[in-house]
């Protein structure tokens, strides 16, 4: 089985006005979609359980406040822990290269791409 890399961009807009999963949702600059981000983990959660050799990459920018608010990064952070727990690479993972990502993410019997 061949493995693959996804890679999702991901826009959060922080509600401070709300609670639970309605605090963090998916937006583009002032644009509020209805899709949490909670709601969003949990698909991403889905697929790797099916998809195992799966590499997913998900690249959080533009942090958008959607009140006067400061955005509550600290919340964001213990959100994708809850979320995604153990599927999160540890910080130590900064110094990896993908290859070794891979292997130790997406299991040794992955093959081997030849140089």
């Amino acid at each position: 089985m061949n493995a693959g890399v996804r890679s999702f961009d991901m826009r959060i807009g922080y509600q401070s006005g709300q609670s639970g999963d309605a605090k963090y949702i998916l937006c583009h600059e002032t644009w509020r979609s209805n899709v949490t981000l909670a709601s969003a983990l949990q698909q991403v959660s889905t697929f790797s359980e099916a998809h195992p050799q799966e590499l997913i990459v998900l690249d959080f920018h533009r942090f958008n406040s959607m009140n006067k608010d400061a955005f509550d990064l600290a919340g964001l952070i213990q959100t994708l822990k809850q979320q995604l727990g153990t599927r999160l690479l540890p910080p130590s993972a900064r110094s990896w290269t993908l290859g070794e990502i891979s292997q130790r993410c997406c299991g040794a019997s992955r093959p081997q791409s030849r140089p």
